[in-house]
């Protein structure tokens, strides 16, 4: 639990960076189907995924290169260093995939079908879930079945989506699947950017943390895992008013509906609110039960106790840090 807890932060870190694939290319092709050009819309759903391979391998190159000083600097010594670096360099091959399923996302979400990457996601979610048990406990693979495990659903993920738009639905979706040119590039990196530096600094934070807790102690990064995951789960609950506020407001601004977009806008940060302290309000309840779906040893579960309300308490402000 605790190399795991390590990798998430890292892959976090590596892979959440580039979540402007699905960020910035959500609003833009939203933006470009408001005002009834497909083309353009296709052109930025190429670009995202042509973007999302070289990115990917970039990232692998690095984990792979620098998994050894990455993991000393996160703090993991003695046993914990092995199993860190070992399901690292599993994981890092599926860079490219998790960038093609992010660009995925953004795409779909553009056209303001939500269904498709729901879809996609359940299926590889429940290749995973197939998977993990077999890898780790039937093949005794362990925290390197996990890893395997994660890497095969990521992969297969990508894959489908890149099937659905650049074959079976892009006519319908009005894509060509044509290399862009380097200047075509430019305008989305630019917008790319910009959400790194904000991504980088939520991040750069949780990774932060995760390395202080790793030098404290295992009982420590482990249960540091356990209320990152399930302040995530809160996160990502409430995002989905983000993705649906990126969608909508780039398609009314696409046809001029400033009204429509404000009126959007203002309801959804309502929704926010209340969805925040619903989430707050049911996580309260549930403080002694969540924490031991992750473990069920002692010393674990009384660090997880102690950081238990600062997870609630970031529900109540924030409503999603996300948003």
């Amino acid at each position: 639990l605790a190399a795991l807890g390590i990798n998430a932060s890292l892959f976090s870190m590596a892979f959440v960076l580039f979540n402007f694939l699905a960020y910035g290319t959500t609003p833009m092709v939203a933006r470009a189907v408001g005002l009834g050009d497909r083309e353009t819309a296709g052109r930025f759903v190429v670009q995202a995924l042509v973007v999302a391979v070289l990115a990917g391998v970039v990232a692998v190159l690095a984990l792979q290169v620098l998994a050894g000083p990455i993991v000393a600097a996160m703090g993991a010594e003695g046993e914990l260093r092995g199993a860190t670096l070992s399901y690292l360099r599993i994981r890092a091959f599926a860079g490219p995939a998790v960038l093609l399923v992010t660009a995925g996302h953004g795409a779909f979400r553009g056209y303001h079908d939500t269904r498709t990457p729901l879809l996609v996601t359940l299926g590889l979610n429940l290749v995973n879930l197939v998977l993990d048990p077999l890898f780790i406990f039937g093949f005794g693979w362990g925290l390197e079945g996990a890893a395997y495990a994660t890497l095969i659903a990521q992969w297969l993920g990508a894959l489908c989506f890149v099937d659905l738009l650049l074959r079976r639905r892009s006519l319908a979706l009005g894509i060509e699947a044509r290399l862009p040119a380097v200047r075509d590039l430019i305008p989305f990196l630019r917008v790319g950017g910009e959400l790194v530096v904000r991504t980088f600094a939520l991040i750069g934070t949780l990774t932060l943390a995760t390395a202080v807790a790793t030098r404290v102690g295992t009982v420590a990064v482990a249960a540091h895992q356990v209320g990152s995951q399930l302040w995530l789960l809160l996160a990502l609950v409430v995002d989905s008013l983000a993705v649906a506020a990126q969608a909508m407001v780039a398609r009314y601004r696409g046809t001029g509906a400033t009204g429509a977009s404000r009126a959007a806008s203002d309801r959804l940060l309502l929704w926010g609110l209340g969805t925040g302290l619903v989430l707050a309000l049911l996580f309260t309840a549930l403080a002694p039960v969540l924490p031991r779906l992750f473990t069920d040893e002692p010393r674990v579960l009384d660090a997880v106790g102690d950081i238990f309300p600062f997870i609630i308490l970031f529900q109540y402000k924030y409503g999603s840090p996300y948003f």
